[in-house]
């Protein structure tokens, strides 16, 4: 009869149709254990957020193959039966750059069977996989191989998660272990212990939101078949697997309030940091061998981006908890502080009951009617110590590694007042400051400028199109030299290049103009002779200037009113401007100018007014004067004609 195959590398047990799937029989259909080699450019994970909510098994298919799986013409005939090829039988090179061997179970179901798989796989697409990229193994724990025959008609599916539906697991999708189960008891059914350790190593995505959702999950052998040995596995694997980290139904719902996972205040990483990379291996040498370091050096060099890009690097894999605060003054830790808590006091559910530090001992009748409130109400009736005090307890309890980051110290001594003590080796905590104290010289890592290399590699990133020329590329070394290598002036210049489309040689020459007309303004001035601040050179301090006067200039020409915006910024804090804040600027201005544009309007009616009310004054004077030459032949005639040329003018 006419047959069709259908393979999932997810598993061995997600490609068995008995999975759960009101099979009677298990294993009914025929099936043969297969490698999906590499060359076909995927990877199996623990990716597929199901509905129902939890995260299934699924692939990743390398970009290149997911382009060429929008076509269906991708299917190479095989006269032979369950060929036992090696790796690299038939195999194209060009596929290889990504992906990875993927054991399973290849199943031969009916062509008319094909429409009941797509509907129990929703949320998966069905891909085809050429033959040349499967590999079948020999016989395995006893079981024999079935012979079945694939002839050239007959193609090969391999079900791949939607976009959708591909995302990792999280508190409502976790990890479900009756699934695993299933998974692991296929592998051992199928492979033998072999089959299920090659499973888990070449499985990802695993994640600490792991359930323990069987039947009596404290009593596993009522339930759970094989659960030893799949306990042994998991258990051997832990650093993969996060074994150690699986829950139990009861535990599950406030365990990660309690742990505190996840980035908080965290700034956008900057998608065009460059170089730095002796350093990022240093602070994470130094904080290897100390819960504390400070990082720097003077403004411009760029210590919050690379404290940035640290943090993004080292998370989830390093710290499972990263908090930044700004650390500029006491009220904007407090306020920090105050937040964090906040965020971190849950709102119970009705099944739960609130934990505070000041609960009484006197309870309500019913405790799960005003959880919530009470939640928020004890965290918003503590006091700053009581909050500080209260943050740097959870850190010190906590059960994952954190980093605390404190940016921009201006004071040394006023984050002593907000460090967890006894950090040990849970916690770290890193610091950002234009000076360092002498005495720190050991927890101390200073920044300097960039190298000319990264300089010039800066510029091509943000302003690659700018730079590309000979004589741009030029420009470029002649630039940064001129810039002194300082990160902050190389990005300002750059944004300057991308947002003008100005090639680099250009913005040179417009730099050398700027730089001459600020030079002979300010040579009577003494603002070039400023001494520098916790040493900050001026000739760094005049770079970024000239380099800053350029955009600013630009800003006006374009827009005066941004411009105007941009001025009244500057007497505001840099950290806390929003947009918010330039909004309800720009609708202020507006109104101002409304108001000014009435004002205007008022002044130009009266003026029509006055001035319609001196020529009927005047044109009344020239009346009357003419009748009194008539009457007195010009006796008082010169007198009212004055008066009225007086209050004509006086009018107008």
């Amino acid at each position: 009869s006419t047959s069709s195959s259908s393979s999932s590398s997810s598993s061995s047990s997600s490609s068995n149709p008995n999975n759960g799937h009101n099979h009677k029989e298990p294993f009914s259909l025929p099936g043969a254990v297969a490698v999906l080699k590499k060359s076909f450019g995927c990877t199996r994970s623990w990716n597929f957020r199901s509905s129902t909510g939890f995260t299934a098994l699924g692939v990743t298919l390398c970009p290149k193959r997911a382009a060429a799986s929008e076509s269906t013409d991708d299917i190479e005939p095989r006269d032979n039966p369950n060929h036992h090829g090696s790796d690299a039988d038939n195999s194209n090179s060009d596929d290889e750059e990504c992906g990875s061997d993927i054991n399973g179970v290849l199943f031969q179901i009916p062509l008319s069977a094909l429409p009941d798989f797509d509907r129990r796989e929703a949320g998966y697409r069905r891909v085809p996989v050429p033959l040349r990229h499967l590999r079948f193994l020999p016989e395995m724990r006893g079981r024999p191989q079935t012979r079945f025959f694939l002839r050239p008609s007959d193609p090969v599916y391999l079900y791949v998660p939607l976009p959708s539906h591909a995302l990792p697991p999280d508190e409502h999708h976790p990890l479900l272990q009756s699934y695993v189960d299933a998974v692991l008891q296929g592998c051992l059914e199928w492979g033998d212990l072999p089959m299920a350790e090659r499973f888990l190593r070449t499985t990802g995505g695993w994640s600490p939101y792991f359930l323990n959702d069987t039947p009596s999950s404290r009593r596993p052998w009522m339930f759970r078949k094989q659960y030893d040995v799949i306990d042994r596995l998991l258990e051997r694997y832990s650093d993969k697997t996060h074994y150690g980290e699986r829950r139990h139904p009861e535990e599950f719902a406030m365990a990660f309030h309690r742990r505190m996972r996840g980035l908080w205040g965290l700034p956008p990483r900057n998608v065009h940091f460059t170089g730095r990379e002796d350093r990022l291996e240093e602070l994470a040498t130094r904080l290897e061998r100390t819960s504390e370091l400070l990082v720097a050096g003077m403004g411009g060099l760029g210590k919050t981006q690379l404290c940035t890009e640290y943090c993004y690097r080292r998370f989830p894999a390093g710290y499972g908890l990263v908090v930044w605060l700004n650390a500029e003054s006491a009220d904007s830790l407090v306020a920090d502080y105050k937040q964090l808590l906040r965020d971190w006091t849950p709102t119970p559910t009705p099944m739960e009951v609130p934990v505070s530090s000041s609960s009484s001992a006197s309870s309500s009748p019913s405790p799960s009617a005003s959880a919530g409130s009470t939640a928020a109400a004890a965290a918003a009736d503590k006091s700053t110590e009581e909050i500080i005090a209260e943050v740097k307890s959870r850190l010190f309890r906590s059960q994952v590694p954190w980093l605390l980051v404190f940016d921009n110290v201006e004071h040394p001594d006023l984050s002593k007042r907000f460090l967890p003590r006894g950090a040990g080796t849970k916690g770290h905590v890193l610091l950002t400051a234009r000076h360092a104290p002498p005495a720190s010289a050991d927890r101390t890592l200073l920044l300097g400028c960039f190298p000319p290399s990264e300089s010039v590699q800066l510029l091509a990133r943000i302003a690659p199109r700018h730079v590309s020329s000979p004589r741009d590329a030029a420009a470029a070394r002649s630039l940064v030299e001129t810039l002194g290598n300082l990160p902050l002036a190389l990005g300002t210049a750059a944004a300057y290049m991308r947002r003008c489309d100005v090639p680099c040689a250009e913005y040179l020459e417009r730099y050398a103009a700027s730089e001459g007309r600020r030079s002979s303004s300010s040579s009577s001035s003494s603002s070039s002779a400023l001494p520098a601040r916790y040493g900050e050179s001026n000739e760094h301090f005049h770079s970024v200037a000239s380099s800053l006067a350029l955009s600013v200039n630009e800003i006006e020409k374009e827009n005066p009113t941004a411009c105007r915006v941009l001025r009244l910024l500057s007497f505001l804090g840099p950290d806390l401007v929003t947009k918010a804040v330039i909004r309800n600027l720009l609708c202020e201005r507006r109104r101002v100018d409304a108001v000014a544009e009435r004002r205007r309007r008022d002044v130009d009616r009266r003026r029509s007014v006055a001035r319609a009310t001196a020529a009927v004054a005047l044109g009344i004077g020239a009346s009357g004067a003419l009748r009194l030459v008539r009457r007195n032949h010009g006796g008082q005639a010169g007198v009212v004609a004055a008066t009225a040329l007086t209050a004509a003018a006086l009018l107008f």
